[in-house]
């Protein structure tokens, strides 16, 4: 094939033309998804230790607050010591974490090992997609965040089928395997995966160019453009990760237990593998802002649906009808925060933007479980749809601010 045949065909395949680091990375991550339990399984795992539907959220909020701190951790480890000794410290005490947890008996321990654990497993990702940044060009960028984020599913929806039926022989098997598998991305990292931060020079007085003393967290939060997204993002997560814990809360108490929602969870994953590497070309036709509108709508009107639904195909083709909002979205918000950071902040606003999903992880369990218990599932679903009504035009707005100004 010539040159002009091979870059129509890479146009076409979002998978053509990404360099062999990226593919490394991306091997890795898959090794890593495919037993991801902790996410998925942490409530029902919580709940089988006899903790009630308002302990479980609360304790699963630490998982997610531990996701606040690991951000910027995460993003100042990768600017200043690197993308890959950051990749292999945070792996291997994600592992560390991970194995341990189903061991700790006391609830104060719990607790600590939660909160722990959900640093230590999330303060990789800034690392990871600067990588992304680094070695992959700018008009790509859309293609290799959403094939990360395809394979992050991928995995998710094996580990939503293959956890529910391993749960029946215990819990710690299940967090032995995400152990395991964590610590073999480590591996992969060590032995595939070179340095990638870009060279930048370093002034005396420690700014990282001359004459710009301040860069870093400070300048990024000056980013009126970056802030206003991520702020939208994390409305949008809260929305969205009420399947953690006020979902299937809501399917026990019709009488599905934890097969029936693994299997209604293992929808999106599924929808995710067979759309998501076509989304993004078929998104990338239109502005970004509408079509991120486009999709919380979709988000609220999948979680509105679940109002009406008692079988587990019904919970089936609403979850479908949200996923199809997530698949959309985070491919399309990670290649805007990649566009906004300038090179040398890249592992910092991959930080802050991981924060966006901390601060939905430790909101959503906690906020959905609380209306669940005292207001009911109704008010809940009734809240989503009204929050991503709120969110989609958020998004409107602050994509005519961003074309006003120029930028992204």
């Amino acid at each position: 094939m010539d040159d002009a045949g091979q870059g129509a065909a890479s146009r076409q395949l979002p998978w053509r033309g990404l360099p062999p680091t990226f593919w490394a990375l991306f091997a890795g991550v898959l090794l890593m998804a495919l037993a991801t339990f902790v996410f998925p399984f942490l409530t029902l795992f919580l709940r089988a230790r006899g903790y009630s539907v308002e302990q479980a959220g609360l304790l699963v909020a630490l998982f997610g607050a531990g996701t606040i701190p690991a951000g910027p951790l995460g993003g100042w480890l990768a600017d200043h010591h690197g993308r890959r000794p950051t990749l292999v410290g945070t792996l291997l005490c994600a592992a560390a974490f991970t194995a341990l947890l189903p061991f700790l008996g006391h609830p104060a321990l719990l607790a600590a090992g939660t909160l722990v654990l959900g640093v230590a497993v999330h303060a990789y990702f800034p690392a990871a997609n600067a990588v992304v940044a680094d070695v992959v060009p700018r008009d790509r960028y859309g293609d290799a965040y959403g094939l990360m984020y395809w394979e992050r599913n991928l995995g998710i929806a094996v580990s939503f089928a293959l956890g529910g039926r391993l749960a029946a022989f215990g819990f710690d098997r299940l967090f032995l395997a995400d152990a395991a598998t964590t610590l073999l991305f480590a591996g992969v990292t060590v032995f595939l995966i070179p340095e990638t931060r870009p060279a930048v020079s370093r002034a005396p007085h420690g700014g990282t160019e001359a004459g710009q003393p301040g860069r870093g967290f400070a300048m990024l939060l000056a980013d009126r453009h970056f802030t206003r997204l991520m702020l939208l993002n994390a409305a949008f997560l809260v929305a969205l990760f009420q399947f953690m814990v006020a979902l299937p809360v809501v399917m026990s108490g019709l009488g599905l237990g934890p097969a029936e929602y693994g299997r209604a969870m293992a929808v999106n994953g599924v929808l995710i593998v067979a759309c998501q590497p076509w989304m993004t070309r078929i998104t990338s036709r239109f502005d970004p802002a509408r079509a991120l509108a486009v999709a919380a709508l979709l988000v609220g009107a999948g979680y509105a649906a679940y109002a009406l639904c008692a079988t587990p195909l019904e919970f089936t083709l609403a979850t479908a009808l949200w996923s199809m909002g997530e698949i959309v979205t985070i491919p399309i918000v990670s290649a805007l925060v990649a566009t906004l950071s300038p090179p040398d902040l890249r592992g910092r606003y991959q930080g802050v933007f991981g924060t966006s999903f901390g601060v939905a992880l430790a909101i959503s369990p906690a906020l959905g479980g609380a209306v669940v218990g005292r207001l009911g599932a109704g008010a809940l679903w009734t809240g989503v749809a009204v929050t991503c009504a709120l969110v989609a035009a958020g998004h409107v707005a602050a994509g005519r601010a961003r074309a006003r100004a120029g930028v992204a």
